[in-house]
């Protein structure tokens, strides 16, 4: 290949800014559509901080409809308002209590990086206390420290502490507080946290429900103005992708996603539009494929083996596969990974997981009666060659198969 590799480029005749179409990228008040009463719910709350503090609260509702970054704006606001006289720190990625703490020292620089819990939070309280300082802890995902893999639930003890250390500085001759801020996909959170937990923490929650085809397309007009070039989109590609995208769960990321493909699609078309057909239609199979490899990923190290059970299955071509066919290759697999100390689990558990799977819709399980002899599943998949792929090699490299 001679000259520069991008020489040979398509001419982009399909994007102006792609950075709009940035799933990740907080918007400005202005961008940020169709959310106006949740905002409004949470400004209510935090405006008492000023005062001298505000109530703790929860931020619920499903994955993508904004409650992340109607935080992050507000809190952006706030910051300005009060002129430095509160500081905001964001922590996701929550895998246990020590790292959750190790995290938050690093943004405050507390200095400290041993295994004496108690430490991490008498310093937390001594620096706000000394220094007068209103901290807005947000714990994004936070049922991931109730919900932690290997059944141990770090919540609990994370927030008592966590309240603990708040009502001293509370209570101490200061200016500084501390206010905690819990995003969870999960509506149900509330009821991992024990009486004393909840209690303190408090009772107010601002739940975000999913985005309807309407408010999706507006969210997509929005960007799409800043992104494509004039003309670039046909009609009928923001009100198609919208109403596919309600119909699945009314997730605005995901919306995007597909918007950004299906340009991406045409620009590699070389076509001067992004077409309502072709460029949608494979943009959504493309994305639907990347959540289906990200939702196995997500899942436990059993999950992952009964998903390669069935893909291999049906790569020997086996048909139908049944639920005892399943657990028959599950053992045959977990026999060959270089995994210690993890014992097969039975028979029930790996029908539980399928029905799991199926509800996931990374398969399709179809409960069959077999008259006296009960009830099994007949199970296939309906993915793309590149996805099964993916989904193969990445166990096989996980766990050494």
């Amino acid at each position: 290949m001679g000259g520069n590799v991008f020489d040979e480029q398509p001419t982009n005749r399909i994007f102006q800014n792609v950075d709009a179409l940035d799933p990740d990228r907080t918007p400005s008040k202005d961008e940020f559509v169709e959310r106006d009463d949740e905002m409004q719910q949470i400004v209510s709350i935090l405006r008492f901080i000023e005062m001298g503090g505000a109530s703790n609260f929860l931020v619920t509702g499903p994955s993508g409809v904004g409650k992340t970054m109607a935080v992050k704006i507000i809190l952006r606001d706030l910051e300005n308002y009060l002129d430095g006289n509160v500081q905001s720190v964001y922590l996701t990625d929550l895998e246990n209590e020590l790292q959750t703490l190790r995290t938050l020292t690093s943004q405050l620089s507390l200095n400290y990086r041993g295994t004496d819990l108690n430490e991490y939070y008498d310093r937390l309280a001594a620096k706000l206390i000394r220094e007068d300082l209103k901290l807005v802890l947000v714990l994004d995902e936070l049922e991931k420290l109730f919900l932690a893999q290997g059944g141990k639930s770090h919540g609990n003890s994370f927030l008592k502490k966590l309240l603990e250390a708040r009502k001293r500085v509370v209570n101490a001759d200061a200016d500084g507080t501390l206010l905690v801020i819990g995003i969870s996909n999960n509506a149900r959170l509330g009821e991992y946290m024990n009486t004393k937990v909840k209690s303190r923490f408090g009772h107010e929650t601002v739940h975000f429900s999913k985005y309807n085809a309407l408010e999706l397309r507006k969210i997509l007009e929005q960007r799409s103005e800043k992104a494509f070039r004039p003309g670039a989109l046909d009609d009928g590609v923001l009100a198609k992708i919208a109403a596919v995208v309600a119909q699945n769960g009314g997730d605005a990321r995901e919306a995007i996603q597909v918007l950004r493909k299906a340009g991406e699609l045409a620009l590699d078309d070389g076509a001067a539009t992004v077409t309502n057909g072709t460029h949608v239609d494979r943009a959504r199979q493309l994305i639907e494929a990347d959540k289906i490899v990200d939702t196995v990923r997500s899942l436990s190290m059993h999950s992952h083996v009964v998903v390669y059970a069935v893909l291999s299955l049906l790569e020997e071509g086996k048909t139908p596969v049944t639920t005892g066919d399943v657990y028959s290759e599950y053992r045959d697999v977990h026999a060959q990974m270089s995994v210690e100390g993890k014992d097969p689990i039975s028979q029930r558990r790996v029908r539980d997981l399928i029905a799991e799977l199926d509800m996931l819709g990374v398969i399709q399980a179809t409960v069959l009666s077999n008259g006296k002899y009960g009830r099994t599943r007949r199970i296939k998949v309906n993915l793309e060659e590149s996805t099964i792929e993916e989904l193969q090699t990445f166990v096989e490299e996980e766990y050494g198969i």
